[in-house]
């Protein structure tokens, strides 16, 4: 069992440590995450939305049904027949308990639909950051290619500590869009 730990734990390193080296490929992950997070969020109001509906059409069936047997009552007390009012008042509370239940479904989906547009907007949000990274890293390595450096002896120096800085930059990046996550 230590074995396949100690594997696992070594495979993980070298992930991150090439991750690291690669901010595109760590990015690109990142974004795909969101993307699959935004669609399982998506699906999630959906079906909440549906639940909803499912729910307000028995409450509007169970209040016609209390209607009729309200009335039932009425017309049973009317005609003097107490033992079919009793019988049609206990059906009319156990519709109103029933109903009562629904309500606090309603309610419980309602709330679950919210937080779930809440986390939606969340994660657009930061689907669009990470996408803007993606660019501005794009950008970056483009104009890295195509900068036509000066012919002087400080150039690699130049290079290499501009390199280093950017990676580092966009290391920091990451790093803080990772805790936000």
């Amino acid at each position: 069992m230590n074995f396949f730990e100690d594997f696992t734990k070594f495979l993980e390193s070298r992930l991150d440590e090439f991750l690291q080296s690669n901010p595109h490929l760590n990015l690109t992950i990142i974004a795909q995450e969101l993307k699959q997070e935004k669609n399982d969020t998506i699906k999630l109001i959906l079906q909440g939305e549906s639940e909803l509906k499912k729910i307000e059409n028995n409450l509007l069936t169970i209040g016609k049904d209390i209607q009729t047997w309200h009335n039932r009552i009425e017309k049973a007390q009317q005609a003097g027949r107490l033992d079919l009012a009793q019988e049609a008042e206990n059906r009319q509370n156990s519709l109103l308990t029933q109903g009562a239940l629904f309500w606090r479904q309603m309610e419980e989906i309602k709330q679950k639909i919210i937080l779930n547009k809440e986390l939606l907007s969340s994660i657009e949000t930061k689907e669009k950051e990470v996408n803007l990274k993606i660019e501005q890293l794009k950008a970056t390595q483009n104009y890295t290619n195509t900068y036509q450096a000066p012919s002087w002896n400080q150039t690699n120096y130049n290079d290499d500590l501009e390199s280093k800085f950017q990676q580092w930059e966009i290391d920091q990046q990451l790093q803080e869009m990772k805790k936000n996550l």
